[in-house]
């Protein structure tokens, strides 16, 4: 099982979706006759089953996936740990692309909530769910909300990143698509 993760993980970076999915497939079938239908080994492979099937536009199927993986990681470790919350981000992003933001949002604020909990409020990962966040409180019209998530983010990025990132860049962007949305485009 693990031979074939590995496989399929390597599969995955190189884009090579299809034969990813065929070790990622394989290996949970060979874990699940090997291991409990609640080890950890097969969530993380239905985690990369989600990633891989969202990469092929399966969202369907990557919804399905990550859910299975989720429900795993809450049963074995609870749901407030980090392993847990990067499933639950990633349905989160899989909400907001199907125009589920109440969803999204859902996702986003637990995975906030633990990242904040477990890794202090100037992490990455905290600017990481911020920034998500502000993106759907923009979706949703809630220009101010939207705005205090992206200063937040902004504000943890500047301090742990170099002044180029593209993470910062991505941040001011939606910074300005907000203020213009605003009419504040002199901000």
């Amino acid at each position: 099982g693990n031979m074939l993760n590995l496989m399929g993980i390597a599969h995955a970076k190189r884009k090579h979706y299809r034969r990813a999915m065929k070790c990622f497939n394989d290996a949970v079938k060979l874990r699940k006759a090997v291991l409990s239908e609640d080890h950890l080994d097969i969530a993380e492979t239905l985690h990369n089953i989600g990633h891989c099937s969202a990469k092929q536009g399966k969202i369907d199927r990557a919804v399905e996936s990550y859910q299975k993986s989720y429900d795993i990681k809450c049963r074995a470790l609870g749901s407030d740990t980090l392993s847990a919350v990067k499933t639950l981000h990633c349905l989160g992003m899989l909400h907001e692309q199907d125009g589920e933001y109440e969803e999204a949002q859902k996702c986003y604020e637990k995975a906030l909530d633990v990242r904040r909990a477990t890794l202090g409020n100037n992490h990455l990962e905290v600017a990481y769910s911020l920034h998500s966040l502000a993106k759907i409180f923009k979706r949703q019209n809630d220009l101010q909300e939207a705005k205090e998530c992206l200063k937040e983010s902004l504000e943890i990025k500047r301090a742990k990143l170099p002044a180029n990132h593209v993470s910062i860049a991505e941040s001011l962007h939606q910074m300005a698509l907000i203020h213009n949305e605003n009419g504040k485009k002199e901000e």
